[in-house]
């Protein structure tokens, strides 16, 4: 019985698919998470090094592709939230706003609502008060 629960799940568990990107000649991980937005947020960090394999060493080697803490799931067509299984309307929110984010600057070429492809990052759902603790600070700083 044991053997059959460990073959089932293991037949239905499918390891996570992440955005991949090539580095460029003189990119480093902070140049790359800040331009996918990620690097408010030292979860996506982590996650970088983790997903990758790596142990922390900012330096990238150009041509080599790397995955970012950005997964990619099947949207449904309904909703984030039921996508994903979750019941959190504020991680949908920000999940929704990186996808936009993503489509405005080039980073991905389809809107998920017709391609059917969500990029969900790892800090919408892991680490989502460390980027508003930043944001916090960031306008405590400008109001000085």
């Amino acid at each position: 019985m044991r053997l059959c629960v460990f073959l089932c799940m293991t037949l239905w568990y499918a390891p996570p698919q992440y955005v991949e990107v090539k580095a460029s000649a003189g990119d480093d991980v902070p140049t790359v998470l800040e331009r996918y937005g990620l690097d408010r947020y030292s979860c996506n960090i982590d996650r970088f090094f983790q997903i990758n394999g790596l142990k922390e060493d900012y330096r990238m080697t150009s041509g080599k592709t790397y995955k970012l803490p950005v997964e990619v799931i099947p949207y449904n067509g309904k909703s984030i939230r039921s996508s994903l299984d979750i019941d959190d309307w504020q991680a949908a929110i920000r999940i929704q706003d990186y996808n936009d984010f993503a489509v405005e600057k080039g980073l991905r070429n389809d809107d998920f609502r017709q391609s059917k492809v969500l990029w969900v990052p790892w800090h919408a759902q892991h680490c989502p008060a460390e980027g508003e603790q930043a944001a916090a600070e960031k306008l405590t700083v400008t109001a000085d």
